[in-house]
């Protein structure tokens, strides 16, 4: 019995030890170290001052901080980062990092910025990695946020009116007037969007107008809330639109009165309108006369003069600029692709990042200042700019400043352009680490397939012990043999076992071996025999395909797959 057990339990351990040493990489566990708290002031200044904001890192639970990296945000139309302790940044993001001490719970930092407009703002963290002396990840069950308050100079405007409004297609009513705040318009069912011109009476004043697009069937509201130049006085102006069917009702005076001549653009008619609010005209373009076939009508030209915009206005009454080709006496529509703002912070070269290939070392000023940066080696015209930076989520990458546009966007390889490598070589590379992740993945398909086969021998193993001892228990039965008297009537004889000779001891036969229990001896200790070389066979097999994986993965430039 004890034999059993032992066996047992051999070849049990046996088996978590291989499972052990398969599966271990396939886990991984996060042990936290520390409690930390972030926490930050929330100062006041007034506009056009400078402000600092103080952020303080704590271990709450007595560890000693060892580094951090951390991510901030802000709305840059509020406030320009200037400084800061173990800080960069700029444009909305800035990058703090852990100070150069490794024996204190606390650090402080002082952080700089102008403030730029009246009003109320937040600094806060956008992500966070904070670390004790033995690289333990810390909890940070407590993070805050900065709320900066902004006062207006003594010298800001309080004024916050308009000094017209006018939409299109559409006429207000009633007319307008400053001190009135409530309009209302009707339009057709054909209109989508409503332009609304908003100027107001001081310049430091900022608009911002919502609700004039997707209009639905029935009423809608726009609004234009202007904010004084003090950012505390608002006043806001409505709008209810009625959208119907039909068409939208013109007056004889309206903004976008036509001039009587129509055109066909697309099998389309329209009205040129003989004029239309400025505030509609795109940037990059400045309003002028414009006679068209004999007809004088308001047009936008481009500023170097190559491209023409007439306003026209469809049957439902809501109109749109198109570009109109003189010489092939043709229209297009005007159609404006815009992307949304994107800032990043240039940072510099980090450890371990290098720069890609095809790329020559340059210097570039940018805002006043010189950034170190990389030219593609063959660009004689140096159209692009690729500097190392940091966007506003905090992600670091390599990014392509186009040197025209004044635009930004994530730098990417071609591996047939940018790094001069041919187009086959490039496929012969990819289709070889195809083949090495496939190889790789039959082996791990392997390495189960054999640990299935190490359960169920397992198994098989147990349930013949099982039965063994079962058999072994059994006692041995006396048999009886019907016989014949010499007069023929049945007679019953109980079947004995000869005696052997006093000098010579009688062989035992095999059923003789298996009752006794000696056969069962012998063949537990086969069968043991049999389960520790059966083991040792599987745990030879699981090694050499462990070890046969690892050293294939060795200098074959694809370290990043594992089992």
């Amino acid at each position: 019995m004890n034999g059993v057990k032992k066996r047992f339990i051999h070849i049990l351990t046996g088996f978590v030890l291989t499972a052990g040493i398969v599966f271990s990489p396939l886990v991984s566990m996060t042990a936290y170290a520390m409690n930390v708290r972030i926490a930050f002031s929330d100062p006041s200044a007034q506009a056009g001052s400078e402000v600092s904001v103080s952020m303080k890192i704590s271990s709450e639970s007595g560890e000693k901080l060892g580094r951090a990296n951390i991510m901030l945000s802000y709305d840059a139309s509020y406030l320009t980062f200037e400084s800061g302790d173990h800080a960069e940044g700029g444009a909305g993001s800035i990058h703090v990092t852990g100070q150069d001490t490794t024996d204190k719970t606390e650090w402080a930092y002082t952080l700089k910025f102008k403030t730029l407009q009246a009003g109320s703002t937040e600094i806060k963290v956008s992500t966070q990695e904070i670390y004790d002396t033995d690289e333990k990840t810390g909890n940070v069950d407590k993070q805050g946020s900065s709320k900066v308050t902004i006062t207006a100079a003594s010298s800001s405007s309080g004024e916050a009116s308009l000094t017209s409004l006018k939409i299109s297609p559409g006429t207000l009513t009633p007319a307008f007037s400053a001190d009135v705040t409530e309009y209302s318009a009707t339009v057709g069912e054909d209109v989508d969007k409503i332009a609304v011109s908003a100027p107001t009476k001081d310049s430091n004043a900022k608009v911002v107008i919502s609700g004039n697009d997707a209009l639905k069937m029935g009423e809608n509201t726009i609004t234009c809330k202007v904010t004084a130049q003090d950012g505390t006085t608002v006043k806001t102006y409505t709008i209810k639109v009625t959208k119907q069917a039909g068409t939208t009702p013109t007056a004889g005076n309206s903004s976008d009165g036509t001039s009587g001549t129509k055109v066909t653009v697309n099998g389309t008619d329209f009205d040129i309108a003989s004029s239309f609010d400025e505030s509609l005209i795109p940037e990059g373009y400045t309003k002028t006369d414009y006679s068209y076939k004999g007809t004088s009508v308001q047009a936008a030209k481009s500023k170097n003069g190559d491209a023409l915009l007439l306003y026209l206005i469809g049957q439902g009454g809501s109109g749109n600029f198109y570009f109109y080709d003189e010489k092939t006496d043709s229209w297009s529509a005007y159609v404006e692709i815009s992307v949304n703002k994107k800032s990043i912070t240039v940072l510099p070269l980090g450890d371990g990042v290098q720069v890609p290939a095809g790329l020559t070392e340059s210097t570039l000023e940018l805002n006043g200042s010189k950034v170190r940066g990389w030219i593609w080696s063959g660009d004689t015209e140096e159209r692009y700019f690729v500097v190392y930076g940091m966007n506003q989520d905090g992600e670091k990458n390599f990014y392509r400043y186009d040197m025209k546009e004044k635009t930004i966007q994530r730098y990417f390889e071609d591996p047939a352009a940018d790094t001069g490598v041919p187009a086959d070589k490039y496929t012969e590379a990819v289709n070889r680490y195809e083949s090495l992740r496939k190889d790789y993945r039959t082996r791990g398909i392997i390495l189960i397939i054999l640990l299935v086969i190490a359960v169920l021998s397992l198994i098989g193993m147990i349930v013949a012990i099982a039965m063994r001892k079962r058999a072994s228990g059994r006692k041995p039965e006396r048999k009886n043999i019907r016989t014949e008297d010499d007069s023929g009537a049945p007679e019953e004889v109980t079947s004995e076992i000869p005696e052997a000779a006093e000098d010579e001891e009688p062989e035992e036969t095999e059923e003789e071996k298996y009752l006794s229990g000696k056969e069962t001896a012998e063949s537990d200790e086969k069968t043991e025999k049999q389960a520790e070389q059966a083991q040792a066979e599987i745990e030879k097999k699981l090694a050499g395909e462990i070890r046969k994986a690892k050293d294939d993965g060795k200098g074959d430039g694809f370290e990043d797959v594992k089992l």
